[in-house]
């Protein structure tokens, strides 16, 4: 299993040399923080991962590390894609964010046709909304790193029972 991790900038060189020798990590998230030089630190530990939502217009970006940009947070639309910094190599769509799933399938037809990987992530999805999420990552992008929650049956605890009697039932 691939793993997303959401990075702080200030990790030293022992941090990502421990996350580089994970050989598990897809997706390095930035959360819109970080300079050129901290994204080209964490891309030099993990080369392979997606760069998510790093800070800036894309000036001191190596070529490699521009392949493997990403976006989440800015893409609210599929016009959105035009007001990116870069091209990305990928983004993370999430209809809560979108609007909706079908705003989430024209973004999606518009990166195939642009050539863009996608993969989805959750917001806050639950009940239909979040089997409807998985259902798109399942059909969509199967192999990408796909940040959704799996589906389980949710376990309820026992129903409280309420004592009768006054007092604690001591």
């Amino acid at each position: 299993m691939e793993l997303k991790i959401d990075v702080d900038p200030g990790w030293d060189d022992p941090t990502w040399d421990a996350v580089g020798a994970l050989g598990r990590v897809a997706v390095l998230d930035f959360k819109d923080s970080g300079t050129p030089v901290e994204h080209e630190r964490a891309h030099q530990a993990v080369p392979h991962a997606l760069v998510e939502d790093p800070a800036g217009s894309g000036d001191g970006w190596s070529a490699s590390l521009r392949s493997r940009i990403s976006f989440d947070a800015a893409l609210t639309s599929t016009r959105a894609l035009d007001t990116l910094p870069v091209r990305p190599a990928a983004v993370n769509l999430k209809p809560a964010r979108m609007g909706g799933v079908l705003e989430v399938l024209a973004c999606a037809a518009r990166c195939a046709d642009d050539g863009i990987a996608l993969y989805f992530g959750g917001m806050f999805e639950v009940g239909p909304a979040r089997a409807q999420l998985a259902a798109l990552a399942a059909l969509l992008c199967p192999d990408a790193p796909n940040d959704v929650a799996p589906l389980v049956d949710a376990v309820r605890p026992a129903r409280l029972v309420v004592a009768r009697t006054p007092g604690f039932g001591a």
